[in-house]
């Protein structure tokens, strides 16, 4: 039931952005893609939703499914494909922000003259930045494929009678 509350949290808010006027709208939009970025970068892996005892979802799952449907709502309203060239610099500053504060993490835990009361191992933020440059990779093909797919949708309508 967790699961299900918490995919209906992150698919209302594109919907309620939707329905907003045109200038807040696309801000409320890019705001969020942000924000699930963000979260799904750090805090993807974190947590997870057990389906039955022995299947759960990564919360990273739900993250990245949230910000792909998000992309495809803001798309659908906005009527424009410049979007897409707006989020794949997003995922491209996002990706750097969160490479260099892993970076950060990394060096400030590394040091002698700082506790690490929780026994955080400092190689989870140096093996997470290239999963983060990973899932980023994927994520801009997708954004590729997603601009091929509305082109393409856009060049067969226009054809029709």
């Amino acid at each position: 039931m967790l699961f299900v509350g918490n995919v209906a949290i992150y698919a209302a808010f594109p919907f309620l952005f939707a329905y907003q006027k045109s200038p807040a709208r696309e801000v409320s939009f890019y705001v969020y893609i942000a924000v699930l970025l963000v979260l799904g970068g750090f805090f993807g892996g974190v947590y997870a939703f057990p389906l039955s005892p022995t299947i759960s979802v990564s919360g990273g799952n739900v993250l990245y499914g949230a910000f792909m449907m998000s992309i495809i709502l803001l798309l659908i309203v906005e009527h424009n494909l410049r979007v897409i060239r707006n989020l794949v610099w997003m995922v491209v500053v996002v990706t750097i922000f969160e490479s260099v504060l892993s970076r950060f993490f990394t060096l400030i835990l590394s040091h002698d003259n700082i506790s690490n009361p929780y026994g955080v191992n400092v190689e989870v933020f140096d093996v997470s930045i290239w999963v983060m440059v990973l899932g980023s990779l994927l994520i801009l093909s997708e954004l590729v494929l997603v601009l091929f797919v509305f082109e393409k949708l856009k060049q067969h309508i226009r054809r029709l009678p």
